[in-house]
């Protein structure tokens, strides 16, 4: 979400902020975060940034979900400018080439991706982010051949093919990210055993997206 939470500031004017991203439309709970900060306003005021409330809120999510805790240090400052030109999230369709190649412009590694992508253990993804690899991959007019056909039949039935092409997040299906495991809601290593078994249990797990 952004090391000094800019994603939580909204657009104004003319200037169109980064949660407008499409890739940004996914996450929620922002008004959780502006609950915690005004109870923390009324305790100690200017003390706490939001950017330490993502993290935290972040720390304590994993732990909740099954994954480990972790010490944070504290400290941030918030940004103040959110402009959706500066954007850099590696999109569905990016090889682990080219993701890596995105995240090391911001001095981050291997080690960074495998742990970043390991974090879809957990949640849902949007139909319209991978459709096309389940009918028309690359305008070949067929699937992806790398998915399998368990998880291609499973995901053909909960994302049909999309009769308008215009995305509206607002109605379109869901899938969880692990969507043939039974811990959906645990942040555990089926990421990983997904990606292992040829992507049969992940929708990160193909020879070439990350979705």
């Amino acid at each position: 979400m952004g090391c000094d939470a800019s994603v939580l500031l909204d657009s104004k004017g003319d200037n169109v902020a980064e949660k407008e991203v499409s890739l940004n439309l996914s996450p929620r709970g922002f008004e959780v975060i502006d609950e915690i900060k005004m109870e923390l306003e009324k305790q100690c005021k200017g003390v706490v940034s939001c950017a330490d409330i993502l993290a935290l809120a972040t720390r304590d999510g994993v732990a909740l979900s099954g994954g480990s805790s972790y010490h944070i240090p504290t400290g941030r400052r918030d940004g103040m400018i959110s402009t959706i030109g500066v954007v850099q999230i590696p999109g569905p369709s990016f090889s682990v080439d080219a993701a890596l190649s995105a995240l090391q412009t911001i001095n981050l590694d291997l080690d960074d991706l495998t742990t970043l992508l390991g974090a879809h253990s957990i949640g849902f993804c949007h139909c319209g982010f991978f459709v096309d690899r389940l009918y028309n991959f690359e305008g070949t007019g067929l699937p992806d051949p790398d998915l399998d056909p368990g998880l291609l039949d499973s995901l053909q039935k909960k994302c049909p093919i999309p009769i308008n092409q215009i995305f509206n997040i607002s109605i379109d299906p869901t899938v969880f990210m692990t969507p043939m495991t039974k811990t959906p809601f645990t942040l555990d290593s089926s990421f990983y055993c997904g990606v292992l078994d040829g992507g049969s249990d992940s929708l990160v797990g193909s020879r070439t997206g990350l979705h």
